[in-house]
């Protein structure tokens, strides 16, 4: 028989000499949705094991096959690699007899029950809730509550950017200062003409494609040039856009940490850059240092720049004074 191009093989199958039949003996699935079987896996990932671990091959409830064939061959974002991502195919029938999918077993072609393509996920879950509650199908109810989370996960979120101290790597509010003002010196006299700070950024998007962070720092001023918001507060800053950006390594010796570019991050990267003091304003004893951050990603031709975010330390000179 001829074959129209794009229509899964077991479309095929539910035509006899031109004549439409429906099976009821559980050897097709036609579409009426009458019919339940076993699903096997094909391919891990989160979607088949968070946050659940799910069986290699379980039994759904009544579904139906499909009548056009996955192009596995996508490649939009032009990566080299298929768009299509096919997590489960129908399998045998639920009660290991053998039938049209059975016969070519995890043919994601043809046979496909879920799948992704970047954001968007297909699923065959849903045709007959009435068995949702038996306890043969608890796998399927894991596996609907799975492709949710991933469903969440794979949305466009802004990227995660923390401020730390530079032993703990914890999260930070204030960078003490120890200074004589009167023998203008410095507690640390490594940090005379400049003050470090730590920071490190995270880009938490599971989606498909390409992706680049980057990282952006201000001062706050009186007379600063721009106005930035955090947490429901204006201030005043100057952007610092000469500061070079620096990787940090386990040991202490600043001379061979890398200078890396400021627009090219890695998620998960722990960096620093080095404040002039000669920035700070003359008798203050507080001032407010921010990091920007932000992820472009690029998937299908499409670059995507999600919403800025941003975390403050205080920089706070404290008074040294001589003893008698």
């Amino acid at each position: 028989m001829a074959r129209e191009e794009g229509t899964v093989n077991n479309s095929l199958l539910n035509y006899d000499y031109g004549k439409y039949f429906n099976s009821k003996n559980g050897n097709l699935a036609d579409g009426s949705g009458d019919y339940v079987m076993n699903v096997t896996r094909l391919n891990e990932g989160q979607i088949t094991t968070y946050p659940f671990a799910l069986q290699e091959k379980f039994t759904v409830s009544n579904t139906h096959g499909q009548y056009y064939q996955l192009d596995m061959d996508a490649d939009d974002d032009r990566d080299g690699e298929s768009d299509l991502v096919v997590w489960y195919c129908l399998g045998e029938n639920s009660g290991g007899g053998r039938n049209p999918y059975s016969i070519s077993p995890n043919d994601a072609v043809n046979n496909y029950y879920i799948y992704n393509k970047g954001n968007i996920t297909y699923t065959g879950m849903g045709h007959w809730g009435r068995d949702s509650a038996n306890p043969k199908f608890v796998e399927e109810a894991k596996l609907f509550i799975n492709t949710i989370i991933s469903a969440y996960t794979a949305s466009i979120k802004p990227s995660l950017v923390k401020i730390i101290d530079e032993k703990t790597k914890e999260e930070i509010n204030d960078i003490y200062n120890y200074y004589d003002i009167g023998n203008d010196t410095h507690l640390d006299s490594a940090l005379s003409d400049y003050q470090k700070v730590y920071f490190t950024v995270q880009d938490t998007n599971f989606v498909k494609g390409t992706r680049n962070l980057s990282a952006a720092f201000y001062l706050e001023a009186e007379d600063g040039e721009e106005t930035l918001t955090l947490r429901g507060e204006d201030y005043r800053v100057n952007p610092l856009k000469e500061l070079t950006v620096y990787a940090a390594d386990a040991d202490d010796d600043d001379g061979n940490d890398a200078v890396v570019d400021s627009s090219a991050l890695t998620s998960g990267g722990i960096y620093y850059v080095r404040v002039p003091r000669e920035l700070f304003q003359e008798g203050r004893t507080r001032q407010a240092f921010f990091v920007e951050s932000s992820s472009r990603i690029n998937r299908y031709n499409e670059e995507i720049v999600t919403p800025s975010v941003f975390d403050r330390v205080d920089l706070v000179k404290l008074q040294l004074f001589e003893l008698d």
